[in-house]
């Protein structure tokens, strides 16, 4: 059980720590609060707002994790903002003027320009704070904002820090860094195997492990010989180098008074200077409150709060005002056009960032192709009475044919892709923290895909059709489109399915390749189904692609209306009508799961 009972309150405008061991559950119970893990048991309020509220708690909040892996590595600071902004609702213009003032705040400048895996840890970091900071959260969750930073870096961090807090923001600061809390933090708490076990101002926790006190006596006088009178004296004492003179360190019981101590040093012929009472550390507190035998003793919970408190929330934060008014709900058509347009953005600027890859593709199609027709010019006329339905032209039936793939292949493994290279990359987290929708993650990035399909499709049919002669026919365009429709909708539901299954079980894709090797070996991409025998002819007949393929190739070489086509179209409709529903729903099951479990990063 990673975390156990956990009940505290947090005040607006609090610097909150969070102190433990590793293991102690601290990232969890974050991620929990952030909506990235589903609670198994327990509630908890933020804002007002219960946990179930996932998007209006998301509003309101944001986290930094210090993790490099949550940012696209080849684009710039500036893009990266972007992207984020808008799917925090914020239009373009907004987006803009805030990261100009988090530039003015955060001296961003030298990230903003440069593309995110060519900047230093220190100014990654400081990128991350101002991702966090991009809608203008009312609560801002810290964990471990300073790791793997230099001195000159952290100060740099808790400067900036001090000023989010003066600005009435409530932070909420997990750490390993003891020095941290108790520079930052107005109350602490110590988490230990899953439980709480301590929560209070820092000095508070001082007084609560100090069962003895410490003073330091600075003495004057002259002592007798080499004698030493205080070894003689009833509590522990020793000498140190602390001071001009003579000085001595001893520690009192509770209960003992300072005036015992008095008459042992002027009975030592001694005179007392001064008497230091000693604060204890708070990693004496740490390691009090962490010991072995913790868990067995009730936990220390201080009942008072800095701030206003928040009455009769559990593990919750007091009510605050909403997000800014004038930002558009996440369903309206304003905001959804931002996110697809980011969305699509992205991934352009991904795609030119590869301009390597995006030539060689261009440069496979134009090969594929040019095979094609020579393979069709080997066969002759041989393969003409089989392709008599579809006009007798071998290369224009199989150049349709691998130019449909494409659409195919879009739709099988855009949407797997999409969580997959989120998992990997760690950006999956970042966009689920924000109100978007994971499913309309899942359709961007599929829209993408479906667009570079078509380009491609294009592409192959205009080069076959101007470089070598492809003959297409009389072309029916309505039932061409009509077709495509209903097969995307076919494809996206296996792709979707695909999706869920790479979120539960983090492994391969299996429903994509088998789907895709079948289709490539019975739907007829490169020869008529007529060919295969009758056993494979009807395991052809399960697949959506045998019938796309067929009533796109009636319509672009023969001039096929829909009613020419009517049983394909009818067929198409039936898989959409089953696989897309079903593969959504299955989606949304897979993503409980994957929260309840808390491995939605985990690849």
């Amino acid at each position: 059980m990673a975390l156990d009972r956990v009940t505290f309150q947090v005040a607006e405008g609090e610097v909150f720590g969070l102190l433990g061991p590793n293991g102690a559950g601290k990232t969890t119970l974050v991620r929990i609060l952030c909506t990235l893990v589903e609670p198994t048991s327990g509630r908890a309020s933020i804002l007002g707002h219960d946990l179930a509220e996932g998007q209006a708690i998301r509003r309101l909040v944001s986290l930094t994790s210090g993790e490099d892996r949550s940012f696209y590595w080849r684009l710039s600071g500036r893009e990266n903002l972007r992207f984020f902004a808008a799917l925090h609702g914020l239009s373009r213009r907004e987006a803009d003027q805030r990261i100009e003032e988090l530039n003015a705040l955060l001296g961003l400048t030298e990230a903003l320009e440069e593309r995110f895996d060519r900047l230093s840890t220190g100014l990654r970091r400081r990128l991350d704070l101002a991702r966090a900071l991009l809608h203008d959260p009312a609560v801002l969750f810290l964990d471990e904002p300073t790791r793997s930073l230099d001195p000159a870096a952290t100060a740099n961090v808790h400067g900036l820090l001090r000023r989010l807090a003066e600005s009435g923001k409530t932070l909420f600061l997990v750490t390993h860094r003891l020095e941290e809390a108790e520079a930052l933090c107005n109350r602490v708490a110590i988490l230990h195997g899953g439980r709480l076990r301590a929560v209070a101002p820092v000095s508070e926790l001082r007084r609560t492990v100090a069962r003895e006190r410490r003073y330091r006596l600075r003495l004057a006088g002259a002592i007798a010989g080499n004698t030493e009178p205080w070894k003689d004296w009833p509590w522990p004492v020793r000498q140190v180098n602390a001071c001009d003179g003579l000085c001595l360190e001893l520690e009192l019981g509770c209960d003992e008074p300072l005036e015992e101590v008095v008459e042992r040093v002027r009975a030592s012929g001694l005179r007392l200077l001064d008497a230091d009472l000693e604060e204890r550390s708070l990693e004496e507190a740490f390691a009090f409150y962490t010991r072995t035998d913790a868990e067995t003793s009730p936990p220390m919970l201080s009942t008072v709060l800095p701030v206003s408190p928040s009455a009769g929330r559990e593990l919750g934060l007091p009510c605050h005002p909403s997000a800014p008014a004038g930002r558009p709900a996440v369903f309206s058509p304003t905001a959804l056009g931002r996110r697809l347009a980011a969305f699509l953005r992205r991934e352009l600027l991904l795609q030119l960032s590869y301009r390597l890859a995006t030539w060689l593709q261009l440069g496979g199609i134009l090969f594929s192709v040019a095979a094609v027709y020579f393979l069709a010019q080997f066969l002759g006329g041989a393969a003409s009475p089989l392709l008599a339905e579809y006009g007798g032209n071998y290369f224009a039936f199989v150049l349709i044919g691998i130019a449909y793939t494409a659409y195919q292949s879009a739709g099988l493994f855009s949407f797997s892709e999409a969580i997959r290279n989120g998992q990997i990359q760690g950006t999956l987290e970042a966009i689920l923290l924000t109100p978007t929708p994971v499913s309309l993650m899942l359709l961007a990035s599929a829209l993408w895909s479906f667009i570079l399909a078509s380009l491609q499709v294009m592409l192959y049919l205009l080069v076959g059709v101007l470089l070598f002669g492809a003959a297409l026919g009389q072309v029916h365009l309505g039932t061409a489109v009509l077709t495509l429709f209903l097969s995307i909708v076919a494809f996206a539901g296996l792709g979707i399915l695909s999706a869920s299954i790479i979120l539960v079980t983090k492994r391969g894709d299996p429903i994509s390749l088998a789907l895709a090797a079948a289709s490539a070996l019975l739907s007829g991409v490169y020869y008529p189904v007529a060919l295969l025998p009758r056993a494979l002819r009807a395991l052809a007949f399960l697949l959506p692609m045998t019938h796309a393929l067929r009533a796109m190739r009636l319509a672009l070489l023969q001039g096929a209306t829909p009613l020419h086509v009517a049983p394909e179209l009818a067929y198409l409709a039936l898989f959409g009508l089953v696989l897309f529903p079903g593969g959504l729903l299955t989606f949304q099951l897979a993503l409980r799961r994957a929260r309840r479990d808390g491995t939605l990063g985990q690849y």
